[in-house]
């Protein structure tokens, strides 16, 4: 993007900035057709010439270059290159219609982020949509950089160093040598209560809470890196300080609610910290592995004395890590979609799958869900997340029926894509798009995803249902949802909790938990679905209790594409036809 130039993120824009590189008229007006039915009030340029396409760069930017390969005066690589010598950093996709893959590899090894045959312009509307949103990130991170310049090097309200001043104090402090200790700080309870508190309170507690921070430590050693977090950053040999003194004292002063102007404010503080022992003579790496430690304590609702844990400070960098290399993961193919057979009762044959997300990180292996949703979350890379699910469960689900097996695919949504502004739209125009059937989609969400904002739930839901989207409540029995809730939702299936299941034979309770699940979803006109069948006995009493669904390791664990195939040609149509069911007494 040139420098005059305003981005993409203007309030005076409402489309991108598309500049397409092709010699044909017609194949430019294809292109624009289709991309506007996208981006309606995109901004589209023809550029059919190298002479064009110069005077075109010079005098204004583009979020995204769409490229023949093969023209009369020059081919894409050239055209890259031109682009690169007038200063247009923008993302380049070569879209052709006749070069081979090989071709198309050969463009992404030289700079183009990727190749689309012109008869796939289905393809083409994806690919854009990733790399303006991967854009729109770096934008808005250079905006971000460029306000903090701007600001200067104190926090006007605190007094104290702001983030960029901070970070120099703590190089100047690791070229002392010796130990350099950071200690974050996040005021979370005064996050969670800025909305319900009268006008001027908030600042006024940030500024006593900054005045007792400097009562405690060195005015040098503290900065003001973030509406709510504060830093310390000391010298232990120089100042007898060390971590557990550290947090011992904050502890002691913070430890009972701020009152002012006639309210109490909870501060509960969340600490983390970082060393230069740990993290290198970095500021940067040491303010990122702190944070990683604090969220890692408040996610695993950890006392602040585990920061003094070396065992967790390498989990908290494996947390880090994780963090750092989600959104590269989304773009690059490092993620893999797995599907979970689930049979029909009382038939016992196959009646859909759960599509599910699978990381294979190219430093850390093989990573589990429960260790990168909740960073996905926590980032703000879950709707790109859910996403690529969407898109790839759909190419998933194109490629099963084609090959004979219509079967529903089911996916899970969280909260922040339920809450994206026009959820259901953009999902049923998606799957429209795409030519998916909708009585063959099924989308989850959890209890708790159901009810962070139950009124619009509820429209959006009801939007989905009425188009023919089937829905289901997953780990329905962990939430707090009560039975009026309940009713008002437009779901069709239940899924029981696999820990109620588990256990089911073992416990009393969890029997009487599943049976009454079971009985109340009946009584709804819903279909029940049990999830973490690992054995015989638990398939069978579910279905003499009426389950309609099962889903777990007894039946098959998830399963990469073509093992699934070679699962659906072995066992599919007919899961264990000849096992004799013994029937359990109710």
């Amino acid at each position: 993007m040139l420098s005059d130039q305003k981005p993409l993120t203007s309030e005076t824009t409402k489309g991108p900035s598309i500049l397409i590189i092709d010699d044909s008229d017609d194949d430019f007006a294809l292109l624009s057709r289709h991309i506007r039915k996208r981006w309606v009030q995109a901004s589209i340029v023809h550029g059919p010439s190298k002479s064009e396409l110069i005077n075109l760069v010079s005098k204004q930017g583009f979020d995204v270059v769409i490229c023949d390969h093969s023209m009369p005066d020059m081919d894409s690589t050239q055209a890259r290159e031109t682009l690169r010598s007038l200063g247009c950093d923008a993302p380049v996709i070569v879209c052709s219609g006749w070069a081979d893959e090989q071709v198309g590899i050969a463009a992404m090894n030289d700079g183009a982020r990727d190749f689309v045959e012109k008869g796939r312009p289905d393809r083409l509307i994806p690919v854009m949509e990733r790399e303006l949103s991967t854009r729109l990130l770096i934008l808005q991170k250079e905006q971000v950089a460029q306000e903090a310049i701007a600001a200067g090097r104190v926090d006007s309200l605190t007094q104290l160093p702001n983030l960029a001043h901070f970070e120099e104090l703590m190089d100047q402090l690791n070229t002392q040598g010796g130990e350099t200790l950071l200690l974050t700080l996040a005021l979370e309870g005064l996050n969670r209560q800025r909305k319900s508190l009268r006008a001027g309170v908030e600042q006024s507690v940030l500024v006593e809470f900054s005045n007792q921070l400097k009562s405690l430590f060195p005015k040098n050693a503290l900065g003001r890196i973030s509406d709510f977090e504060f830093a310390v950053c000391l010298k232990p040999a120089q100042g007898q300080w060390d971590l557990p003194k550290c947090i011992e004292e904050i502890y002691n002063r913070f430890d009972q609610p701020f009152s002012m102007r006639g309210q109490r404010i909870s501060l509960d503080i969340q600490m983390g910290s970082a060393s230069n022992e740990l993290c290198g003579n970095d500021a940067k790496e040491m303010l990122a592995h702190s944070g990683s430690a604090m969220r890692l304590a408040r996610n695993q609702n950890l006392h602040a004395d585990v920061l003094i844990d070396t065992a967790f400070h390498q989990r908290a960098r494996r947390h880090q890590t994780i963090e750092y290399s989600l959104a590269s993961a989304i773009q690059d193919g490092e993620l893999q979609l797995f599907f979970q057979p689930v049979i029909n009762l009382p038939s016992r044959r196959l009646g859909s799958v759960e599509c599910l997300v699978r990381w294979q990180h190219p430093v850390l292996g093989r990573l589990s869900p429960d260790e990168f949703i909740g960073i996905a979350e926590e980032s703000g890379l879950i709707v790109q997340l859910g996403a690529w699910v969407l898109r790839s469960s759909c190419e998933a689900l194109k490629s099963l029926h084609a090959a004979g097996y219509p079967i529903t695919v089911a996916i899970n949504c969280s909260s922040p894509e339920l809450s994206q502004p026009d959820f259901a739209g953009q999902l049923l125009s998606y799957l429209d798009e795409h030519n998916i059937d909708r009585k063959y989609f099924e989308l989850e969400i959890t209890e708790s995803a159901a009810l962070s904002d139950f009124g619009e739930t509820v429209k959006i839901l009801e939007k989905l249902h009425k188009a023919g989207i089937s829905l289901a409540i997953d780990d329905f029995g962990t939430g707090f949802s009560s039975l009026n809730y309940l009713r008002k939702l437009p779901v069709d299936v239940l899924k029981i909790d696999k820990s109620f299941v588990q256990e089911m034979t073992e416990h009393e309770d969890s029997s009487k938990i599943v049976r009454a699940i079971i009985g109340l979803g009946k009584s709804l006109g819903l279909t029940i679905h049990a999830e973490g069948i690992e054995s015989e006995s638990q398939a069978d009493m579910l279905d003499v209790w009426g389950c309609n669904r099962l889903q777990g390791y007894w039946i098959s664990k998830p399963l990469d594409m073509t093992d699934f195939l070679a699962w659906l040609k072995a066992d599919g149509q007919a899961f264990l036809p000849d096992l004799q069911k013994k029937r359990v007494a109710l």
